[in-house]
């Protein structure tokens, strides 16, 4: 989504997460052209040191005043360059579609605010249909069985946000594209029952047909490979707005890859797992004869 694009009401609230990175990261690229460090500027804006480190990092937005004192110190005097800051400050100060679900832990609405922003979502999985392709009596399947410590509200309230984020990323005039590889297993793991499972199976070759996502599966025939090292998915934005990310998951949590030589690995992973799964027409078929067998 160009920045310069104008929003209306079907267009994707693509949220605050990563205009506030990207605009941190550019403010500390002035800094840093100027020659001051953190402490000047600091001084100059009468604030706290840590202030200006958090605005840097990302962890907390700026103000538009704030904005023009910092961009007239630096030197950027060219209107079309401070429009462009103008318009990351502006949308760091949106509130991502997740804030009417109230309180969320953290890492998950930075995740929220990395999917809403993407352009390209290039996502593998290995044990589970992904979380924007999934039914709801999927999902409260999953759910149930991966924390059933959980209360029927508590479940119910995870399904509404997963189904809500595939209408806030989807179900928009501008999705971004989507290419989903997964691991046969996913097929033959019989989650919620037949029943379930093959309403599962059959919405996936609606997404697909429908040209919501592109869709490859690895074969068991393909034996060993990258993928077996676990759930990992990349997005891309909007040059203007933010570098790729890439996401691995496993039980100890979720790793943020943004340094070129991770994402470098992580491409190359991603690259070597596509290789060995089925073409996108031979994937379809495979989903059909599975569903066929349920």
């Amino acid at each position: 989504m160009s920045l310069n694009q104008e929003v209306d009401v079907v267009r994707r609230h693509i949220g605050p997460t990563v205009p506030k990175w990207q605009l941190g990261f550019l403010m500390a690229g002035l800094r840093r052209a100027k020659g001051v460090d953190q402490a000047d500027v600091a001084k100059h804006l009468g604030v706290s040191d840590s202030t200006i480190g958090n605005q840097e990092s990302g962890k907390v937005g700026m103000t538009k005043s704030t904005m023009t004192l910092l961009l007239d110190y630096y030197g950027v005097r060219d209107e079309t360059e401070r429009e462009r800051y103008f318009e990351l400050q502006r949308l760091s100060k949106t509130r991502g579609w997740w804030s009417s679900y109230g309180k969320l832990p953290a890492p998950f609405t930075e995740f929220l605010g990395i999917e809403s922003a993407a352009e390209l979502i290039d996502s593998f999985e290995l044990a589970m249909v992904p979380g924007l392709l999934q039914t709801g009596a999927y999902a409260r399947a999953h759910e149930r069985a991966i924390t059933p410590t959980q209360t029927n509200e508590q479940l119910e309230r995870q399904v509404e946000l997963r189904l809500e984020r595939q209408n806030q990323i989807l179900e928009v005039d501008d999705p971004p594209e989507l290419w989903v590889v997964m691991d046969e297993s996913i097929l033959h793991r019989v989650t919620g029952g037949p029943k379930v499972m093959k309403e599962q199976l059959e919405h996936i070759i609606n997404r697909v047909e429908d040209q919501k996502c592109g869709l490859q599966i690895v074969p068991f025939t393909a034996g060993d490979y990258a993928g077996t090292m676990g759930t990992l998915s990349i997005y891309t934005f909007d040059g203007e707005l933010h570098s790729p990310i890439a996401f691995v998951e496993s039980q100890g949590g979720t790793l943020v890859m943004e340094e070129p030589a991770e994402l470098g690995r992580c491409s190359t992973a991603y690259h070597y797992i596509r290789s060995t799964a089925l073409s996108p027409k031979d994937s379809v078929k495979m989903l059909k004869e599975r569903v066929q067998s349920l």
